[in-house]
């Protein structure tokens, strides 16, 4: 089962570390999530795109990646280069790649098909492809149309500390049912922030970074 986009993304995070070994490069499959983020809630949303390798070769020798736009924008290419990339712990000793990539400003992630090239230290590259999609309703949608526009969506719950750390991810309990009863449970949280995704993560939302009332 896999885990949750945003457990993938905030824990787990590891240095990329060399390896010598010259085996050629394998990917096992191709992740991505549609990351739409609302710094405000007045403010337009902003989109990112999430990308996860799951490689059967040794992802602590990957090199760089390389992401190409949907063919449909090729008159104005989008091309991203991550170079030494992130490994994430997902299950053990199972590491995937990971980069989250961003469209030039005010602009939208583009759907349809990607092509990936995964590059490792040994001069060695190869191929894979992923989609993304989503409605024309997405784009124009405000912080207030979440989560009803995903239709069935997962809920979750990020609490911060008032330097900014993140001091619980997960589902809020039964008992939150205002922002003193969140304090009575964990007197460490200042700031909360909900988090929606689709199935499998396709799409995540990220609402708005509030402060906790004191009521």
């Amino acid at each position: 089962m896999r885990r949750p986009f945003f457990l993938k993304v905030i824990g787990g995070i590891l240095p990329v570390l060399f390896s010598c070994s010259d085996s050629p490069p394998a990917v096992d499959f191709v992740e991505a999530s549609l990351v739409v983020e609302f710094p405000e809630r007045s403010a337009p949303q902003t989109q990112r795109l999430c990308l996860f390798l799951r490689t059967e070769s040794d992802p602590r020798r990957a090199e760089a990646i390389v992401v190409r736009s949907p063919a449909a924008f090729q008159e104005f290419p989008l091309e991203w280069r991550v170079e030494s990339p992130k490994s994430v712990e997902m299950q053990g000793m199972d590491f995937s790649v990971s980069a989250l990539l961003s469209p030039p400003p005010g602009s939208p992630v583009p759907r349809g098909g990607y092509a990936v090239t995964y590059e490792d230290s040994a001069g060695n590259d190869v191929e894979a492809e992923f989609s993304v999609e989503y409605e024309d309703s997405l784009i124009s949608a405000g912080a207030g149309d979440f989560p009803g526009i995903l239709g069935k969506a997962e809920e979750r719950l990020a609490l911060y500390d008032a330097d900014g750390r993140m001091v619980f991810l997960g589902k809020p309990s039964k008992n939150w049912k205002a922002d003193s009863d969140i304090r009575k449970e964990r007197k460490d949280a200042v700031f909360k922030r909900y988090v929606y995704y689709t199935e499998e993560q396709k799409i995540v939302c990220l609402m708005p970074v509030e402060r906790l009332s004191e009521e």
